[in-house]
């Protein structure tokens, strides 16, 4: 029997965790490396690593990934120019990314093997197509002083810009299990009550708490969600440090002069 477990442990292919990402940037030589850094459980990013992006635009990082980790990637330039795009590593997976130069910045052109990362490439996308319509509409809007035509123009952009908004709460309805979509609404309406109360913060929240309960973007969406404020009524409590050092509950300072 001791025998059959020694070889059943040798043949049986182990469990293996390593996560590793691979990319390459096309359409341009500017980027001489990519710095990795890791979000923690306090809200910071910590230095991984820098991968240095071979002459043929290749990039690589591998990690022994234990849960769903949240990094930025920094495209460092000689310029001092450098982009930064955020990448979702799951354990046990294998993703491929290929950048290049579109709507005149650094974008995701393809993504393979991670749903995570197609949904921030249709997210970004959104808005690279907002954009690229924006200067077209603020050309044609420059080029008339006729009042009329003007406030149409300004119609036709506020119409846009809702029916981006519009896609991208739906990319979320439809991915609400992801942590992409965690980091992409917490972007979006981190600022938003009405969201946090029974809107899309509210729905993913109830969704990801269970799957990720330590990440810190989820948890950040939870403190939104939980003290979530209705219209008309009164603020929580606010503590703010005094010229002491002591902290001062912000309604003791009512009617006073400061």
């Amino acid at each position: 029997m001791k025998k059959l477990l020694v070889l059943l442990s040798i043949f049986m292919p182990m469990a293996v965790l390593a996560s590793t990402f691979t990319a390459k940037v096309e359409d341009t030589k500017a980027f001489k490396s990519v710095n990795v850094k890791k979000l923690n459980a306090d809200g910071d990013f910590d230095f991984m690593t820098t991968s240095v992006i071979s002459p043929d635009g290749n990039f690589s990082y591998s990690e022994d990934v234990k849960k769903a980790e949240v990094y930025t990637l920094e495209f460092v330039t000689a310029n001092g120019q450098n982009p930064v795009h955020q990448l979702v590593l799951l354990p046990n997976e294998n993703v491929n990314i290929v950048y290049g130069i579109m709507y005149n910045v650094l974008a995701m052109k393809r993504v393979d093997g991670s749903a995570n990362m197609t949904l921030i490439q249709q997210y970004q996308n959104e808005y690279h197509k907002l954009s690229e319509k924006a200067i077209e509409i603020e050309k044609r809007f420059n080029e008339t002083e006729d009042k009329t035509k003007q406030f149409a123009i300004q119609q036709e952009f506020y119409a846009l810009m809702n029916a981006t908004q519009a896609k991208v709460k739906s990319l979320l309805n439809a991915n609400q299990e992801l942590l992409a979509a965690a980091l992409i609404a917490h972007s979006e309406y981190s600022n938003s009550a009405v969201e946090a109360k029974n809107g899309i913060l509210k729905t993913i929240y109830d969704k990801q708490k269970t799957l990720y309960p330590d990440n810190f973007i989820v948890k950040e969406i939870g403190k939104l969600v939980e003290n979530s404020i209705d219209v008309g009524k009164v603020a929580p409590e606010i503590y703010l440090p005094g010229v002491d050092g002591k902290k001062i509950r912000l309604a003791s300072l009512r009617g006073k002069v400061v």
